[in-house]
């Protein structure tokens, strides 16, 4: 039985572009090009990355704590929330 590596792309966006197409293209070819790993897209709720992941069958997962993501101040508090969310 092999063992796959998971590979989580996280992705802070609002507006879909070049930078989440790439997201997408690298999640599909990791996904059906090896047999090492297997992409999981970690994104913020974004509703084109989540409608272009049920499209090619790709696991994504919405991380539901943005806003100490996004504050500078909060930002050590969304690692350590980050990190225990993860582990379940």
């Amino acid at each position: 039985m092999s063992h796959l590596t998971y590979i989580g792309h996280c992705i802070e966006t609002e507006v879909a572009g070049g930078a989440e197409q790439v997201l997408i293209d690298l999640a599909c070819y990791a996904n059906s090009e090896t047999h090492s790993f297997q992409a999981v897209v970690l994104h913020f709720g974004h509703p084109w990355i989540a409608e272009q992941c049920e499209t090619h069958g790709i696991e994504h997962i919405v991380v539901p704590f943005r806003r100490n993501f996004k504050s500078t101040k909060r930002l050590p508090l969304f690692a350590w929330e980050f990190g225990h969310w993860l582990k379940r």
